[in-house]
Formats: C-alpha cells, sequence, structure tokens
C-alpha cells in the first residue's frame, strides 16, 4: 500500500471533511426556515463561512410584540440547529435587525429594542452551534446613556469583534447625532461606555450605512439636515480608524453631496486600495455615484458622477461592489407602453461607465429590488420580488447569465417578499424572504448556483470509486473511471508499488480517460489514486490500481 505526499507545484487539498450528506433539505419554491405561530418578518441574512447561511428575523409568535429569533443552514438548505435559536424575547419591541459573520461560522447580531423615545442599541453574538454567548437578551453598545438610541449599523472589524454605529440623541440636545462603538470577540466594550461620537452638528443626522475600511476602522455615511433645509437633507461621510480617532480632519464629517433637494443613500462600499464609493438617489428619475480616496478627498469630480438621469421618475433599487473599485448599481425605470424595467450599471474605479444600460428584467407588473452581492467575478446578484421571489445575475460585461427572464426561486401561492441574500461562497447566493402560503408570514429560503440553478448546491465531491489502469506498452498508461458529480477537475496520484502517492497531473471535469507518459520505466509497477475536486473542497482519494508496464519497449 502507497502512503501519502504532497507535492509542490499541483494545488490539491485533501480534506478531513466528513462525506456529502446523503439527502440535501432544499426543496422547490424554498425551504422553510420559520413556520412558528404569528407571523415573522424581514429576514437578515448572513454567510457562515461555510457554504451555509445564518437568518434572522423579527418574530411575533409570543403575540405580543416582535422577539428576534435565528436558524443557521447548512450548505445542502438542511437546519443546523434543532430549533430556531431566541435572540431577544425582551418586553418591548425588537427591531432593526443587522447581522455579520462573526468569523467562526456564527454570527454578531444588533438591533434596537422599544419605542421612539425610549429605544436601545442591543448586540449578541451567536456561535456555530446556536449558542448565544453574551448577555441574556443581548447587551447594550452604550451603556452610560439614558437618551433614545436607534437604526444601527454593523461591520465586522477584522479580528472577530464588530464596529457597531447608532443614531442617538445628542449631549445637552434632542437632535439625532451619529455614534459608534467597537465591541470586541469577547463581548467587550473597547471605546468606552458611550462609544465614540462621529458627528454632532446642528440638526438631525440619520439613515447611516457603513463598510469596513479593511484595516479595523470604518466609513460611515448618513443623511445629514445640519443646513437647515426644510425639505430636504445633504450627505456626509467619515472615516473612523481602528482606534476610534477621526482618519479625516473636517469635524463632524466630510459632504458626499449637498444640492437643494433631499438626497437617499442607497450604498456604501469599500474599493481597492481602501477607497469608498457611495451611491444614493438624488430624486426626480436621477442617481449618482462618488468615489473618496483615503484621505477623504473626491475622485469622481466634485458632485460624483451619473448613474441615471431619466425623465421619468426611477430609483436605485439595490447595489453592490464590483471588488475592483467600482459600484454596480440596479434602478427600476418606468418605461413606456406599460413595462417596467429594471437595469444595471457598472461604473469602474474611475467612474466611468463600464456599461450602462444592461437589462436585469422587464416586466409588465410591478417588480420590487431587494438584495444585490458581489458574484466573485465583477458581476452582482440582485433579488426581485413580484408576488414571488427572483433573481438575476448580471456577469463582468453586464450580460444576464440566468436567462432573459429571472431565475424563479419561489413560484408558490400566497404572497413572497422582502429578501435578504448572501454568497454562497462560490459564485451562487442564499436567498430568504418572508412568505405567506400557510396564511401568516413564515420565513422561507432557496440557494441558486452559479449557473443559475435552482435548489442546487455544491458539497464535497464523493471520493471516485470505479478508476482503471491499463498498460499501453512500457511508456504509457491509461487511466478510465466514471465521472463523479458536480466537480470542476480530477487529480491524478501515483506512486511506484510500495512508495509514496503523490499529485502528478490535474484534468478538468467531462474527463474520464488520462494517458500517463512521465518517465515510466519498463517492467515497473505503479499504483495510481484519483481524487475529485470541486470549489468545496477535494474528496478522499479513491481505491488505488496497480499496473505493471511491460519489461521491453513496444
Amino acid at each position: 500500500m502507497a502512503t501519502i505526499a504532497i507535492a509542490v507545484g499541483i494545488v490539491v487539498t485533501l480534506c478531513s471533511l466528513a462525506a456529502p450528506l446523503a439527502q440535501a433539505a432544499w426543496v422547490p419554491n424554498g425551504t422553510s426556515v420559520c413556520v412558528a405561530s404569528g407571523d415573522q418578518i424581514d429576514p437578515v441574512v448572513t454567510a457562515d463561512g461555510a457554504g451555509g447561511a445564518i437568518i434572522i428575523w423579527q418574530d411575533h409568535r409570543n403575540g405580543v410584540d416582535y422577539d428576534i429569533y435565528a436558524q443557521r443552514l447548512n450548505a445542502d438548505g438542511s437546519s443546523a440547529w434543532e430549533d430556531p435559536v431566541p435572540i431577544s424575547t425582551a418586553s418591548g419591541a425588537q427591531s432593526w435587525v443587522r447581522a455579520i459573520s462573526d468569523g467562526q461560522q456564527g454570527a454578531i447580531v444588533v438591533w434596537q429594542s422599544g419605542e421612539p423615545g425610549n429605544r436601545y442599541v442591543y448586540v449578541q453574538r451567536i456561535t456555530s452551534a446556536g449558542a448565544t454567548v453574551w448577555a441574556t437578551n443581548g447587551m447594550r453598545v452604550c451603556i452610560a446613556s439614558s437618551r433614545d438610541e436607534s437604526a444601527p449599523a454593523i461591520i465586522e472589524d477584522g479580528t472577530g469583534g464588530a464596529l457597531v454605529a447608532w443614531v442617538g440623541e445628542g449631549f445637552g440636545t434632542f437632535e439625532a447625532d451619529i455614534f459608534i462603538q467597537r465591541v470586541s470577540s469577547a463581548g467587550e466594550l473597547r471605546w468606552g461606555p458611550w462609544g465614540v461620537t462621529v458627528c454632532a452638528a446642528d440638526g438631525d443626522q440619520n439613515a447611516i450605512q457603513m463598510t469596513a475600511d479593511g484595516s479595523g476602522g470604518a466609513v460611515l455615511a448618513w443623511h445629514d439636515h445640519r443646513s437647515g433645509t426644510e425639505f430636504g437633507n445633504d450627505l456626509y461621510a467619515q472615516h473612523v480608524l481602528a482606534d476610534g480617532a477621526m482618519g479625516w480632519t473636517v469635524a463632524n464629517g466630510t459632504v458626499v453631496f449637498s444640492e437643494i433637494g433631499a438626497e437617499a443613500l442607497r450604498g456604501i462600499f469599500s474599493g481597492t486600495e481602501h477607497g469608498t464609493n457611495f451611491v444614493w438617489d438624488k430624486g426626480e428619475g436621477r442617481g449618482r455615484s462618488q468615489r473618496f480616496n483615503d484621505a477623504g478627498l473626491a475622485q469622481w469630480g466634485e458632485n460624483g458622477v451619473s448613474v441615471f438621469d431619466d425623465t421619468i421618475d426611477s430609483w436605485i433599487i439595490a447595489s453592490a461592489s464590483d471588488g475592483a473599485g467600482g459600484v454596480i448599481v440596479g434602478w427600476k425605470d418606468f418605461y413606456a407602453l406599460g413595462y417596467i424595467w429594471l437595469r444595471g450599471v457598472r461604473l469602474d474605479v474611475n467612474g466611468t461607465s463600464a456599461w450602462s444600460d444592461a437589462v436585469i428584467w422587464s416586466s409588465q407588473t410591478d417588480v420590487y429590488g431587494g438584495a444585490c452581492i458581489e458574484d466573485g467575478a465583477g458581476g452582482a446578484i440582485f433579488t426581485m420580488y413580484a408576488d414571488n421571489i427572483y433573481a438575476q445575475r448580471l456577469d463582468a460585461s453586464g450580460a444576464r447569465r440566468w436567462g432573459d427572464g429571472p431565475a424563479v426561486l419561489c413560484g408558490s401561492s400566497g404572497e413572497q417578499r422582502d429578501t435578504g441574500a448572501c454568497s454562497d461562497d462560490i459564485g451562487g447566493a442564499i436567498v430568504a424572504w418572508q412568505d405567506y402560503r400557510n396564511g401568516n408570514w413564515d420565513i422561507y429560503a432557496q440557494v441558486i448556483s452559479n449557473e443559475g440553478e435552482v435548489g442546487a448546491f455544491w458539497a464535497q465531491p464523493a471520493a471516485p470509486a470505479t478508476l482503471k489502469a491499463t498498460m499501453n506498452n512500457s511508456r504509457r498508461i491509461t487511466l478510465d473511471w466514471d465521472a463523479v458529480d458536480r466537480v470542476t477537475s480530477y487529480a491524478i496520484w501515483r506512486a511506484p508499488t510500495g512508495g509514496q502517492l503523490v499529485p502528478i497531473d490535474t484534468v478538468a471535469a467531462g474527463t474520464t480517460l488520462y494517458s500517463d507518459e512521465r518517465g515510466l520505466a519498463a517492467g515497473a509497477s505503479y499504483e495510481y489514486a484519483l481524487q475529485a475536486i470541486n470549489p468545496r473542497g477535494a474528496s478522499t482519494l479513491s481505491p488505488t490500481t496497480t499496473v505493471t508496464t511491460n519489461h521491453l519497449p513496444v
């Protein structure tokens, strides 16, 4: 029996993971995540880092007010936790739920609790096993204040903890200001009992969005009413460093966009070299975008660049980074002849349109945008709902990859709406929504692969079972095998009998025949094994097969 050695030059991973599950839990029209009594609404989805997802929602099973529950789905759609796990069942309404990965296949969840004027922001960590590890019903992020706190945002801090920002009443005033706190992976408040003030300018500041800076800090953007305009707001931003200091020198934030009227912030994304992209609706059928460099200086002109400029009322439905310093924006266009168009635009790192009129979907009925996530290859995946749930992928060139019409994730009876989504780690998506098929709102989910296969997931491949070796002559041995489902390549392993098995070559999926002509000796015995590989990893080695070459070349 040969032993196994790893050879440099061929990338092969021997996984100690369990074999693929025998039966998947993804089913047509979606897998039920929670069908408890009462309504379950507003799902939030974050990747678990293992091809699955953690889904968090507001839950009205107690019949009084909304609590927060969570469930983890494995990559195959099965539930990782026996029952949904309560994140908070405290008295009062729990709402405005947001979540991130904790980097260990769990999640960190933030929310607001209470009613306006008496709300506080809480945070909780849930492990991969479904255990909540901080205070029961969560811990406050600002323990020294009794002032109203609301509308939290959260991002990863790069060390297993989180940065949490919120809107809070300012000191000595009832105006809304912006604050931020750093919470360690152990649940410690790193920036004191109050957190750090980001903006305390006159007027109200609200509608925070936040993105990581790649160095443990964050860039925040918000709606700002310091100008005192009665019907309108400006957009401001600030860079908060990993130690809580302000990274941009302008006190109370730097102007992103200021013009008469209302601006609606639709996205903020990190780009290459720590640059930051902003996307917003200007109103009157206009969408715009801007990019700041590390110093907080505008890179795409004083007022940014146009995403679209339509004479009919249009607006942004969702947006994402293109992974290369640019942005991909989806927008809703009310068009002639009774059609509604969802269109896509990609701006590169210079603010130049890489493509400007990609069609996500055209429909004669009203369509609502949902989530937008990167596909990992310069494109994006959009989710939509129009009674049922749909998705479409635009690749890096703006081409639709999932057919002229979108992929149907759920076509069940009853209404489906309000999607959340995360990557499946290999270019597809896991999508969750609230679903009325059972007569009240429940939570369902579905997976869609990179190629648009609904309900199809990639598990770690099984080891090939039918490897055969045939001697052609002293200089060539032919291997053949039966194909393994859902693989991207095979690794060929070889050893002199009794020697160490090492990988000698890889071949693409679809190949089931291989000729070995690599330095074979006459009259020698060789042992072969095969390994199947896909984006989830590599199988164990197949059973070996042995063949002996002729003593004399033919």
